[in-house]
């Protein structure tokens, strides 16, 4: 069922010209665009890092997450909960122009980093989501 729902999204994704040329740049070793598209409907992105180095619980302060797909990854987002498992923020990442690096910078301030779960949720072009947690 889910390779035939991607198969049926592949060929009609690829009427798109813009999205042809990205599949067809990523087709390599005898691939064809088709089979690019189909690979990527059937894959979700991953997320590699997540970097709370610079996360004290201040407003403003950064968490990094690197995410890589098959194709592209089209949204990071983050969100933090407390230890009761409350949503403390979320929201959208910035892409980094260097390489698959993602950046969210806090919205809320907390008194204490113990125990608070950050997650990282990646997103691809066919809507796949590929999703890490770390606590603190």
């Amino acid at each position: 069922e889910r390779f035939r729902n991607g198969a049926a999204w592949a060929k009609e994704i690829l009427k798109d010209p813009d999205l042809y040329e990205l599949y067809l740049s990523r087709a390599r070793d005898g691939k064809t665009p088709y089979t690019v598209a189909l690979t990527d409907y059937l894959r979700p992105p991953k997320i590699l890092l997540i970097d709370t180095a610079n996360y004290t619980g201040a407003e403003g302060d950064e968490v990094i997450v690197s995410a890589v797909d098959d194709v592209k990854v089209m949204q990071v987002e983050v969100a933090i909960t407390g230890p009761n498992g409350v949503q403390v923020e979320n929201g959208v990442c910035t892409r980094s122009q260097f390489g698959n690096f993602w950046t969210y910078v806090a919205t809320t301030g907390v008194e204490t980093t113990a125990g608070l779960t950050i997650t990282a949720r990646a997103t691809d072009i066919p809507g796949n989501k590929g999703e890490s947690q770390v606590t603190l």
